[in-house]
């Protein structure tokens, strides 16, 4: 099929179960084949050994309903959306509201199964330590360890989220109950006044679906690959920042002001606090090097619906220029992002798959200093480029 595809001038596009920013997984500018691993979506979970073997092409839900059908227990570090497809979620590092607890889900994952470009099904053995370390896209299957925890309390309704009535609220994630929750509070923001009133108990399996908008649904609408929560747009940009000092107030004021304009009347903006375990990982102990020296991360997500599609220029430029505007408050030398937040704004719009230096400009936002190791294992096991899109791991043939 390898030779077939190249004879015949076709390009790869690897399909998981979710969804795709860019639309890289399903359109190209070439003509190309879409290898879809819908169909490769089974769980098998392990509670006795709190492990799972979880196919890439099942979406986070399935993999977190198949979790809460055993136990009510455990949970998996992995992300709030349950649409999430799990092959380029944990390929690409992933974060969820355990993270600062457990990590991010590739820190998890304790083997993996993929097919390399030679049809070799490979695991971790078989793969060796320094190509398990940072297998990035051609990852099939995928397996990881399960935490455990009590409760999850959360306050107010939405993560960070200033809309067009320039709201501010705020969400805590707390493992434990509320009496062990109110006196840390009390403690560390007293500013707050929480009270009892403030905080909900629940499950991990239930906060999936409070983060979801979904709270009233049956946990079957975890399983539903084609649900879309009342909380996004159809339309979005996204963009990302990783913040290593305080933002002055003046610079928070200014960020804020734009969100009066016209165009910002469904744009989110996020801020996801670091710490905890995130600054006891090593940077290159995975392909995600974001790690210690990191306040928090930002996600800019302008939206807009589907009958102002036609203006989709005017919330692009806001996009643009918002990001331009907070680059003196953000890191620096690289300016970092965020791999699955992929942005392909970032780099070059030349196509030229194989060129090295083009694919730093984005390769070391994403990856810092890892960018260069993923170079030289993708010279050794995808010589000649077979998988690629517009911002995959290029090969050094120099």
């Amino acid at each position: 099929m390898n030779r077939f595809w190249r004879k015949h001038g076709l390009q790869t596009r690897i399909r998981s179960g979710g969804h795709d920013y860019e639309g890289l997984s399903f359109v190209a500018r070439v003509p190309f084949v879409i290898i879809d691993l819908f169909n490769f979506r089974s769980v098998d979970i392990d509670i006795e050994n709190r492990v799972a073997w979880v196919q890439s092409g099942a979406i986070l839900g399935e993999f977190y309903y198949r979790i809460a059908e055993k136990s009510r227990t455990l949970a998996f570090p992995g992300g709030v959306f349950h649409s999430v497809g799990v092959g380029g979620y944990i390929s690409g590092g992933g974060f969820g509201l355990l993270f600062r607890k457990h990590g991010t889900a590739g820190d998890n994952v304790l083997d993996a199964q993929f097919i390399d470009v030679n049809g070799r099904i490979l695991d971790r053995k078989s793969m060796g330590e320094d190509l398990f370390g940072r297998f990035e896209e051609e990852a099939v299957v995928v397996s990881g360890s399960f935490s455990r925890g009590n409760c999850v309390l959360f306050l107010y309704r939405k993560p960070h989220e200033f809309n067009s009535r320039r709201e501010a609220n705020f969400i805590a994630f707390f493992l434990g109950t509320t009496d062990e929750l109110l006196p840390l509070m009390e403690q560390r923001f007293p500013e707050l006044g929480l009270t009892i009133q403030d905080c909900t108990e629940m499950s991990w399996i239930e906060s999936i679906l409070y983060n979801n908008g979904i709270q009233n649904q049956p946990l079957e609408i975890l399983l539903n690959r084609t649900y879309r929560s009342p909380i996004n747009t159809p339309y979005y940009k996204i963009k990302s920042d990783y913040v290593k000092e305080p933002i002055s107030e003046t610079g928070l004021n200014g960020l804020f002001s734009r969100l009066t304009d016209e165009v910002a009347t469904s744009t989110v903006i996020l801020f996801f606090a670091y710490g905890g375990i995130m600054n006891r990982i090593s940077e290159d102990a995975t392909p995600f090097p974001h790690r210690a020296g990191n306040l928090f991360k930002i996600c800019y997500n302008t939206g807009w619906q589907a009958e102002d599609n036609i203006n989709s220029q005017r919330y692009l430029e806001w996009a643009r220029t918002t990001y331009d505007y907070m680059s003196p408050f953000v890191s620096k030398s690289p300016r970092e992002a965020y791999l699955n937040y992929r942005d392909l704004e970032i780099g070059s719009n030349n196509i030229d798959y194989t060129d090295y230096d083009q694919a730093t400009i984005w390769g070391r936002k994403y990856f810092k200093h890892n960018f260069d190791r993923l170079v030289h294992v993708k010279t050794q096991i995808d010589p000649h480029n077979f998988f690629k899109h517009e911002q995959s791991i290029p090969p050094l043939n120099r």
